[in-house]
């Protein structure tokens, strides 16, 4: 049962040991080796213990004992052959190795649903494709093979993998990077550039002049894009996008106010009674899309205030100034608009062209009302009146400096309303006097009403109190000859009336002079100081010869009026005299008439030219006076003429200024 073993043995007189192995017979075991049945040599043999290649024909040999044994045949390219052989004799066994064909199979999903139509491809050839409910199958030979799954836009997804044996392979595919793109136009612009692009996660963008931004590599999925520009309404909107899309946006434009215009009122003094100076802003609401939820004003840079009227009136103005405005439109969604044209008004108020302001504070006893009377009698109708009481610091609608002269008729203790001046009126006042402006207050309470006040003490005067009208103060005045330039006419006074009720007697200080005599020559009841601040504790309307005794005050403003004072004497000659001449400003004029007539005095320019009438009209015979107020007049050489039924008397007269 084993091999018979023969060696050889040289003894070389010395003992030798020798030990001898016996192994079982054996048996050789051989054959060819194919490879798709076709003899291959350079094949991997494992037979049992026994490793071996075979040779150039595919032809091996192995000797091994009787047993069962594991071949292994291995090629490259090819899997390995494996069986089981059991030797008890010489034998032929031949292998051969087959590529073989492997089943794989799975379910193709667009992300993570499974979907029909999927194509699956191996080493780039199309093999199968998903049906309805995503399941595929295909054979494929031993190898190394790559498996593609695709479907129309989304990426491909590839395994490469050893096929050795059936197998499960599932495929979900994502969508493949997409570009989205964003054409943004900025409504009325033809430049698109500047406005922001914002698609979360990508990066925001800032568009070019064509307006248009893309942004690649974008996973498929749902976008909020926001576009924003200045001036522009915010748009935002969100897609879903799984291939490649370009989205347009508008972005409507936030449209400022047009045709703006400026202007102020009132435009001459006095205002009204119910009107302030303002500016008044004006505008045509521009066409939009959009909805404006009000106007915002700005004045000099500066936000003033804002309106849902296309209009705006600013009383915060003062004369003389110049204001810039513009318009901005306010949007309900929050947005505005650029300024609009800017426009500037120059606030330039005309001066009131009257010349006197009577100041009606007589508490509603009417003597102002007479007082205006009596101004108009003489020719003197370029007055204005205030309102009852009226606290012109307050209104704003008159500017004293537009007057030649500012009458103040005062109330009477005890009538309808005691009120007085404010501090503000009386500081209007006083900065008028101060100015060297022409002042006269009548009424018989200035000293008690205004007591310690600077408008009081302008006028330097004391004053005692006077009676009632019950007892009565002054029963006649009479000119101060000095201040009525050598006329001292004396007229009878309302004696125990409410223009007598507590008539102060006065006393001049501080270089104040007497203007009237009550009953006396020794009692003041009017002063003036510097021929400028004339104060007369009777209402000069309250005489008998009122116009006569204004005329004379006015002739210090210098206000031409029509009143001629007459003198007691009779005369006998027709005469007209000129005093001072040459004169400065005011001359002084005196006629006689002998008989009752027509009379028509003037002053005439060397050219014969008309330029002032003094009286018109029927006198008596008697010594008239007047003067005539050159102040509008340049210097030159002037004729004063008279003419009664058609006699005439000229006089020449020099005016130097």
């Amino acid at each position: 049962g084993y091999d018979t073993l023969t060696t050889s043995v040289t003894i070389s007189g010395a003992d030798a040991n020798l030990d001898l192995e016996l192994t079982p017979f054996g048996y050789d075991v051989c054959g060819t080796t194919y490879v798709d049945g076709v003899a291959q040599g350079g094949v991997h043999i494992v037979f049992g213990p026994s490793e071996l290649y075979s040779g150039v024909d595919g032809e091996y040999c192995v000797h091994l004992t009787a047993g069962t044994y594991e071949v292994t045949a291995s090629y490259t390219g090819y899997p390995d052959y494996v069986d089981t052989v059991d030797v008890s004799s010489d034998m032929t066994y031949n292998i051969n190795i087959v590529a073989g064909t492997f089943t794989i199979s799975g379910f193709g999903s667009l992300d993570g649903v499974d979907t029909a139509g999927i194509s699956i491809s191996v080493d780039g050839t199309p093999a199968a494709t998903t049906d309805d409910s995503g399941y595929y199958s295909i054979d494929v030979d031993y190898g190394i093979h790559t498996i593609t799954a695709s479907y129309p836009g989304y990426a491909d997804e590839d395994t490469t993998l050893l096929v050795d044996d059936d197998m499960t392979l599932d495929f979900d595919l994502s969508g493949a990077p997409i570009q989205i793109c964003v054409d943004v136009t900025l409504e009325g612009a033809t430049d698109n550039s500047g406005a922001l692009v914002q698609m979360p996660p990508a990066s925001e963008q800032i568009t070019p002049p064509s307006g248009l931004v893309c942004f690649d590599n974008m996973d498929w999925g749902e976008y909020t894009i926001t576009v924003s520009n200045e001036y522009f309404a915010e748009v935002e909107t969100t897609i879903t996008a799984n291939m490649d899309t370009t989205i347009a946006i508008t972005l409507p434009y936030y449209y400022p106010p047009e045709d703006l215009i400026c202007d102020f009122a009132p435009t001459e003094r006095p205002f009204a009674a119910d009107e302030s100076l303002h500016s008044e802003i004006s505008w045509t609401a521009p066409t939009t899309s959009l909805t404006i939820e009000k106007y915002y004003i700005y004045r000099d840079d500066a936000l003033i205030d804002s309106t849902t009227d296309v209009s705006y009136d600013d009383y915060d103005v003062v004369d003389g100034e110049t204001y810039d405005y513009y318009v901005v439109a306010g949007y309900d969604d929050g947005g505005v608009s650029p300024a609009s044209e800017d426009c500037e008004v120059e606030i330039s108020v005309e001066p009131d062209p009257n010349e006197v302001l009577l100041i009606d504070f007589d508490n509603g006893s009417g003597f102002a009302e007479d007082m205006q009377t009596t101004l108009s009698a003489i020719g003197v109708s370029s007055v204005t009146m205030t309102d009852q009481d009226e606290d012109i610091s307050l209104t704003g609608r008159y500017n004293l400096d537009d007057y030649d002269a500012v009458f103040v008729v005062l109330g009477i203790r005890g009538d309808a309303s005691d009120e007085n001046m404010s501090d503000d009126m009386q500081s209007m006042l006083v900065n008028y006097i101060d100015a060297d402006g022409f002042v006269y207050i009548s009424g018989p309470d200035f000293a008690q009403d205004y007591a310690g006040t600077d408008l009081l003490n302008r006028f330097y005067f004391s004053a005692t109190d006077g009676a009632d009208s019950t007892t009565g103060n002054v029963e006649f005045i009479k000119m101060d000859s000095d201040f009525y330039m050598g006329s001292a006419w004396s007229s009878d006074y309302a004696y125990q009336t409410t223009a007598d009720h507590y008539v102060d007697a006065l006393t001049a200080i501080g270089g104040a002079q007497p203007v009237f005599y009550a009953n006396a020559d020794s009692e003041i009841v009017g002063v003036h100081y510097a021929y400028k601040r004339v104060y007369t504790s009777v209402y000069i309307t309250a005489l008998t010869y009122a116009d006569r005794f204004l005329g004379g005050i006015l002739d210090w403003v210098p206000i031409t009026n029509t009143q001629v004072d007459e003198s007691s004497v009779k005369p006998s000659a027709f005469a007209l005299t000129v005093n001072p001449n040459p004169f400065n400003s005011v001359c002084g004029i005196a006629f006689d008439i002998p008989t009752d007539g027509m009379v028509n005095l003037g002053v005439y320019d060397i050219s014969g030219n008309r330029i002032a009438t003094l009286k018109q009209g029927k006198l008596g015979r008697g010594h008239y006076t007047t003067n005539w107020n050159a102040k509008d007049v340049s210097s030159g050489v002037y004729l004063i003429k008279l003419t009664v039924d058609g006699r005439t008397a000229t006089s020449r007269v020099t005016l130097v200024k």
